[in-house]
């Protein structure tokens, strides 16, 4: 696989936490993600599809309904890999969301080490997953993208010095390795959040959302498959016209 660009999550109805917290994940890196909810009936016919490279539309096929870790190469440009979970996996708690990041992500570098090629690629995805578990990013985010209005402004205000922190330590991270269009994805979407908590309390925006969207553009430019940086550059423009 020479580059990670699309996931899907192939999932149990049972498993719809842990597969949030690895969907989380990847958006933060800028990867796009689907989700596939499956029954026991269907398991067996959608990894036979995928395995005979009958499904398309995603570069990672992230399998939770094994029982085994392992991984297959269907082609040039596709993985299919099998995360075995365990039976509970209690994510309720601050530590068991950090125990459960920690275990996780050590199994998708492991396996994908063995099949992506390009070696500044899986180094910033392996930065990116450091600073989001030790950040607890997929709670926090979560909580902000469905409560954001609702907050008080001292919550505001505690949840934009945790999205300037993360940039921070991103931008550290991106110095340190600046070919990495996902580390440089992910610190200009910190930058997108903390403006728009900025907007929701009528204040003066920290960062110039014109040149954001000037460096999402020139992401593409670097590479153009890396079109979520479009992406990011739109969400910031209708942001714009939105206040």
């Amino acid at each position: 696989m020479e580059k990670l660009r699309s996931v899907c999550i192939i999932q149990r109805i049972d498993q719809k936490v842990p597969a949030v917290y690895l969907k989380e994940f990847f958006m933060f890196a800028g990867v796009y993600v689907c989700e596939k909810i499956i029954d026991s009936d269907m398991v067996n016919e959608i990894k036979n599809e995928i395995k005979n490279g009958e499904q398309k539309g995603a570069n990672l096929y992230i399998d939770l309904t094994a029982s085994e870790n392992d991984y297959k190469e269907i082609d040039t440009s596709t993985v299919y890999l099998k995360l075995a979970l365990e039976e509970r996996v209690k994510l309720n708690t601050i530590n068991g969301r950090a125990e459960f990041g920690k275990k996780v992500f050590l199994i998708l570098w492991e396996q994908l080490h063995f099949c992506m090629k390009d070696e500044n690629e899986i180094k910033g995805f392996r930065s990116l997953a450091d600073i989001f578990v030790d950040t607890d990013y997929a709670h926090k985010h979560y909580l902000s993208h469905l409560y954001l209005n609702q907050m008080e402004l001292e919550e505001k205000n505690i949840l934009s010095e945790f999205y300037l922190d993360c940039f921070r330590k991103i931008y550290d991270e991106y110095n340190k390795n600046p070919c990495s269009l996902n580390l440089g994805f992910a610190y200009l979407n910190c930058t997108r959040k903390m403006n728009r908590i900025d907007a929701s309390c009528n204040r003066q925006t920290l960062f110039d959302e014109i040149k954001v969207m000037e460096n999402a553009h020139e992401m593409l430019e670097i590479d153009s498959s890396f079109t979520i940086a479009d992406v990011l550059a739109g969400q910031i423009a209708f942001s714009r016209n939105s206040t």
